[in-house]
């Protein structure tokens, strides 16, 4: 008895979830799983709806009901498993309180008691999201007075009802990339964190705001797939990339409506992407120059080495002296295309420079005996206080005189005071020293008698600014030139 009654109970228990497993199910089909959640404001999207867990249907009725139908409009449909020709789409939705309702009837054109589909589609519908579609407001689409028949009986299905997030406008402030009130050094946290996002196919879809500006009032913007990463997007490009860092400059320390003073030290973690290369005593540093007619707040550029690749290790990079004290800098290394985008500005709000000198240092060590490297500079451009951008001129080095094959070596390489250039004199003579500027000028010069043999002649740069210099050593022999950096 007691066998006789758990087989019982499993049977009862198997059809019950069986019934349970007789579902209606509206699913997307025009996006991934993971974009599937969301529709977006001015763009279209479609949905499957289908039965599961039953066989041999023939007709299947329901009503498709939904909230927000004044901004997602039916725009079209088509048959799925038993075709168009049984189809009946009638749309009753009411735009003016916002009431969807769509009924629904589709036939398989079989007789009720023989054949049928096993878990048919029963149809796809288009909408269209409209524009003024309101900004993460929710769309729940359900399903009532829903039946199919299936083996010549009417089985009424259990609806399954999905929620759909709608992406609308919102409004971005140009440089607050994390939105919290403030542009400060936080945001440029944000744009590290999704640079390269964005674009018609990125692995986040965005999209650009029209009109574009970087001045510091509202901007509305269409969301992006992911909402967070459409403030990112400080110059409303539709990409995440390296100007979006020179409209922090040009906005830093602006506050708007959101922000309710300082929640905590801005400064408390280094953002990624600013941290100065470290050095080894074999290491050069590429000055950077940029140039304009015009006072700056901030630059940005592409550095490509493709013409290089092999003959040294990019380290990453040192602040200049363009910025002066309030410089601040981000930068993105990528080895794989032999290329690095950097910015570089002034978080002083609102101090525009004159450029003089190096606006960055590109650190490299070699891998040859290469001394000089000339890198191509794409795509510099600078912002203005008015936030305005300006295209600049640029070059990563200086064309010195190299005549000779003297080998030379300079310890310590960053130096701070004193260093020692050694090489070994082929025969006496007078050897002058030089250190030369990113702009070739030079800034400082001694000369002295020498033996043959070893030479150690010492260079005294306390009194010279820090900076990346060519150190030109003058023989009888020719001349050769090594890379020297001063840091106070």
């Amino acid at each position: 008895m007691k066998r006789i009654l758990t087989t019982l109970f499993c049977l009862v228990f198997a059809g019950a979830a069986t019934a349970q497993a007789q579902v209606i199910r509206i699913s997307r089909v025009d996006a991934q799983p993971e974009k599937s959640h969301f529709v977006t404001a001015t763009l279209p999207f479609s949905v499957e709806i289908a039965l599961e867990g039953i066989n041999n249907v023939t007709a299947v009725s329901f009503e498709l009901r939904y909230n927000n139908a004044g901004s997602i409009q039916l725009s079209g449909y088509s048959g799925g498993s038993f075709g168009s020709n049984g189809l009946l789409v009638l749309d009753k939705s009411n735009r003016i309180s916002g009431a969807g309702s769509i009924n629904i009837g589709a036939l398989s054109g079989q007789p009720a008691g023989g054949g049928g589909v096993n878990d048919p589609i029963v149809v796809r519908l288009d909408f269209i999201t409209t524009p003024d579609a309101q900004h993460n407001t929710n769309t729940v689409f359900s399903f009532i007075n829903t039946e199919a028949v299936a083996d010549g009986s009417i089985i009424k299905l259990a609806g399954v009802p999905v929620v759909y997030n709608i992406h609308g406008f919102l409004d971005i402030w140009p440089g607050d990339a994390d939105n919290n009130g403030i542009v400060d050094t936080r945001d440029i946290s944000i744009i590290g964190l999704f640079f390269d996002d964005g674009g018609a196919d990125g692995r986040i879809r965005g999209f650009s705001r029209k009109p574009a500006s970087t001045a510091w009032a509202p901007q509305t913007a269409l969301a992006w797939d992911s909402v967070r990463v459409t403030y990112a997007d400080a110059d409303g490009s539709g990409k995440v990339d390296i100007n979006d860092m020179l409209v922090v400059y040009a906005n830093f320390s602006k506050t708007h409506m959101k922000f309710h003073g300082s929640d905590g030290d801005v400064m408390s973690s280094r953002p990624s992407g600013t941290e100065e290369a470290v050095l080894s005593p074999t290491s050069q540093l590429v000055p950077v120059t940029l140039s304009s007619p015009q006072p700056l707040l901030g630059a940005a550029a592409t550095i490509s080495w493709k013409h290089l690749a092999g003959k040294f290790n990019v380290l990453g990079f040192q602040r200049g002296e363009a910025f002066g004290s309030g410089e601040g800098f981000f930068t993105k290394i990528d080895n794989a295309h032999q290329s690095a985008q950097f910015a570089v500005g002034n978080f002083n709000p609102g101090q525009e420079v004159s450029l003089e000198g190096s606006v960055i240092y590109l650190a490299v060590e070699p891998l040859t005996e290469e001394t000089e490297f000339s890198f191509d500079i794409e795509r510099p451009v600078g912002i203005r206080r008015s936030g305005a951008m300006v295209p600049l001129g640029a070059t990563t080095s200086i064309e010195l005189p190299t005549t000779g094959d003297t080998k030379i070596a300079v310890y310590p390489n960053p130096a701070s005071g004193y260093t020692v250039v050694s090489f070994e004199a082929t025969r006496p003579g007078t050897v002058a020293v030089s250190l030369v500027d990113a702009t070739g000028h030079v800034v400082y010069r001694t000369a002295e008698h020498v033996e043959a043999g070893s030479v150690n002649i010492p260079v005294d740069g306390s009194a010279i600014a820090t900076g990346v210099y060519f150190l030109m050593v003058e023989t009888e022999s020719g001349t050769s030139v090594r890379p020297f950096s001063i840091i106070h």
